[in-house]
This record gives structure tokens, C-alpha cells and sequence, in this order.
């Protein structure tokens, strides 16, 4: 087999007597090939013994790539792809001149003498060239060992200065404002010193459906304002850079920040709620679930809400406080006292001076109602009622409502299928 991959036909074999025989061989292109005695081994095939090595007289393509760091300029990383069976010198010639006029220079003295990768030959794949010059131009190419200088590669010509990869850019800040509007800035790395070119993405943290980053760029400056469809929302931000004009590598992303939520005062409001009681007779104790509308963040153009203060008041006299995230739901054991629930929205500023409350008390409810009736179409409903003609007008109603969609023997919980709405008084 060829490289120990290729079988090679019987009809390519030919007995030239008891001791010796050959085979004919077809390559498609110069470089070095390895004819192995393989026998089979299951469904593959198993080689042992090399019988010949096989050097093809030309220059083949070894898709040399190479790549210097922003931290040490004068070293540069090249790697390349090759036979796996060959052994290789990686070669190098120093030029004072532009990679683009080399070719015409050729065997000119300005040319320094050919330099070694100092692993010397063997199986690589990659090698590490120092003590370079930034803006010189190198030709790289691979001598196969054995093949007597005759079995190389194409060179490449490259200025370590062309394919620098950065460093990613450092200091990065982010600011997410009230009118819906990100500010992000970011230092650029101080070398190479030629102009840059960045790529800013970013991910929303909360309140939005699609978590994947978006990239915004090219930028030309370090610092961007994007637009956002929704105020008050942190983001995770990450920047890199690459050379404007020119060849090169983008850096890699910088560490993340997470923006900072601007606020010029403390919320003025909390938010809407409701509540799912559920009674736990074996411990005497009522599960209350709060169901808590979101605040509309985009109403005061100098406050956003970061999250929410649940002040519970037992008895009129014990208080105690919980501070959570814009968290849905809030659930709580209530006993037999009367218990009252006042929920604030917060941010470093402050909380909020006007809030809604509610109280618990365990005592019979008391039928306000007199109908109630609901009409359906095939894109709303419609609903009335009328109150006893005995009894003060509410200050406002609450319609709730089960979504059905939802399975109720799967692990969803009635405040998760329940659904509700605040309707003011008319009168």
C-alpha cells in the first residue's frame, strides 16, 4: 500500500525472480510517498515494514501558514501540512527588501544565506522562527530529507509584519442608558502601531428570546453606541481588532464586561401583581405565589429598574424585606395572621416611593358580583359583569385565566398556566 492508505493493484506487480520484485507506482504530484507491506487486520488493513521511500522530482504545495504575536514581534509561528511518513527541514532566507519585488531579486546580494527551523529535520508540523526582523521579507519553504534538495515545496514569501495577531484590545467599558442606547469604549493594544479595525458583539443578559452574541463591525474607532430595541437591559460585550489595511489575523476577544446600567434618580413605581394561594393542610400552612408584571422600562428616560425590594409586613408589627432579581414570580408561606405584601422596584439610586401592596387576611370572601358572562371570537374575548347594587365600587378588578395549552399533569405550576390582568373601575 502507498502511505500505508492506497492499494496498489495486482496487476501493478511484476516477479523479476525468486529474491526481487516491482511494482509500478502512479503519483499525481512531486513529494515523498512510502510503500508499506500492510495485511489485513479486521476491516482496515495493518502496515509493518516500509519496503521503499519514494521521492518524486518537483516542488509540491505544503500550504505553509505562518503567524507573528503581538506580544513578541520578532518571533513567528509557521505550520504546514505534509506527508505523514516524511522527514523535513523547514528552510528560511532573510530579504531587506519588499515581499513583492523578491521574486526579481532573487540570487541577488541582498539576499542573506538559508537559515534552519531549529528542530532540523524530522516529522514536524509547525516550528517557531526568532530573533526576526518586523518589516524584513523571509521566503519559507520545506526540503524533504533524502530527497537530495530536489523534492521541496513552493515557498512562501512573508513580512512577519503582515501577519501579526494582536493582542486583544484591553480596558473595555459599557454603558447601558435609558434611551435605549449602548456606549461601549475599549483601549487598542499599543503594538503594531498601524491602523486598527474592531468587531464588537454583544448579548443581552435578561428579557430577551434570542441569547445569541450579535457582531457589530467593521468599527474603525474603539468606541461604539448601538441602538437597542429595548431600554434598561444589561449586555455582555466583547471587542478584538485587526490591521485596516493590509493582510493579518483578527485578535481574539477580549475578556468580558458586563455594562453598567446608567441611572440619574431611584424608580418612582413598583410594579403590578398578583397572587396564587394554595392551601398545604398536612402543615398548616398557605403557599402564596406572587405573579409580578415587569416594569415598563422604557417610561422614565432617567431610571431603570435592576431588580425588586418584597417588603412582608405580619400582625402590623414584624417586617422583614427580600431583595431579588426582576424576577416573575416570589413565593412565601403565610400563616394565620393578617400579612401584607408591598413590592418595590430598585436600582443603585434608590427604590420606589410609589408602590402597590396587598393584604392577607383569612376571613370569608365576599361576593361583590352579581353576573358574569364571556363572548368569544376566533381572536379575542369579550366580557362583562354587573356588580350587587349593595356594595361600595372596587377600585379596580383582576380577571385571571388558565392557559390550557399547558399540560397540567407536566411540572408546571398553576402560577406558571395562570394568567391575569388589572382592569381600572369605570366609575
Amino acid at each position: 500500500m502507498l502511505n500505508g492508505q492506497v492499494k496498489i493493484p495486482e496487476s501493478q506487480y511484476r516477479v523479476i525472480n525468486e529474491q526481487v520484485s516491482a511494482v509500478t507506482v502512479t503519483v499525481d504530484e512531486p513529494g515523498f510517498d512510502t510503500l508499506m507491506c500492510c495485511h489485513q487486520w479486521g476491516e482496515r488493513f495493518k502496515c509493518i515494514i516500509a519496503y521503499a521511500k519514494i521521492y518524486t522530482e518537483g516542488m509540491f504545495n505544503a500550504d505553509i501558514t505562518c503567524q507573528s504575536k503581538n506580544s513578541e514581534v520578532d518571533t513567528m509561528s509557521c505550520e504546514w501540512n505534509k506527508s505523514a511518513w516524511a522527514q523535513v527541514r523547514l528552510l528560511y532566507r532573510q530579504y531587506t527588501s519588499m515581499c513583492e519585488t523578491i521574486s526579481e531579486m532573487e540570487g541577488s546580494e541582498e539576499a542573506e544565506q538559508n537559515m534552519e527551523c531549529p528542530s532540523g529535520a524530522g516529522d514536524h508540523r509547525e516550528c517557531t522562527l526568532r530573533n526576526l526582523s518586523l518589516f524584513s521579507c523571509y521566503k519559507i519553504w520545506l526540503d524533504v530529507e533524502g530527497g537530495r534538495g530536489k523534492v521541496r515545496s513552493f515557498p512562501v514569501y512573508v513580512a512577519p509584519i503582515d501577519y501579526v495577531k494582536p493582542s486583544p484590545p484591553s480596558v473595555l467599558e459599557a454603558t447601558t442608558l435609558p434611551n435605549k442606547t449602548l456606549s461601549v469604549s475599549w483601549r487598542r493594544p499599543h503594538l503594531p502601531v498601524y491602523d486598527m479595525q474592531y468587531e464588537l458583539r454583544i448579548v443581552a443578559l435578561r428579557g430577551m428570546a434570542n441569547t445569541q452574541w450579535k457582531v457589530i463591525g467593521p468599527l474603525l474607532e474603539p468606541q461604539a453606541e448601538i441602538h437597542l430595541e429595548k431600554s434598561c437591559v444589561q449586555f455582555k460585550v466583547e471587542v478584538r481588532c485587526r490591521r485596516l489595511n493590509g493582510s493579518g489575523y483578527w485578535s481574539g476577544w477580549s475578556m468580558s464586561y458586563t455594562s453598567v446600567v446608567y441611572n440619574r434618580k431611584a424608580p418612582e413605581m413598583g410594579p403590578d401583581f398578583w397572587r396564587v394561594i394554595q392551601e398545604d393542610p398536612v402543615r398548616s400552612v398557605t403557599n402564596v405565589t406572587l405573579i409580578i408584571k415587569q416594569p415598563v422600562l422604557a417610561g422614565d428616560p432617567y431610571s431603570c429598574v435592576e431588580g425588586l425590594v418584597i417588603e412582608h409586613q405580619a400582625s402590623g408589627i414584624a417586617v422583614w424585606s427580600n431583595e431579588t432579581t426582576l424576577a416573575q414570580f416570589h413565593s412565601f408561606q403565610w400563616r394565620k395572621e393578617a400579612h401584607t405584601v408591598t413590592v418595590m422596584s430598585r436600582n443603585a439610586l434608590g427604590i420606589s416611593t410609589r408602590n402597590r401592596n396587598m393584604t392577607l387576611l383569612h376571613q370569608p370572601k365576599r361576593r361583590c358580583v352579581r353576573s358574569f358572562s364571556a363572548v368569544a371570537n376566533s381572536s379575542c374575548v369579550y366580557l362583562s359583569w354587573s356588580l350587587l347594587s349593595d356594595h361600595p365600587v372596587p377600585q379596580s378588578f383582576v380577571i385571571e385565566w388558565l392557559d390550557l395549552k399547558k399540560d397540567p399533569e407536566q411540572d408546571v405550576s398553576l402560577a406558571e398556566r395562570l394568567q391575569w390582568v388589572r382592569v381600572q373601575s369605570a366609575s
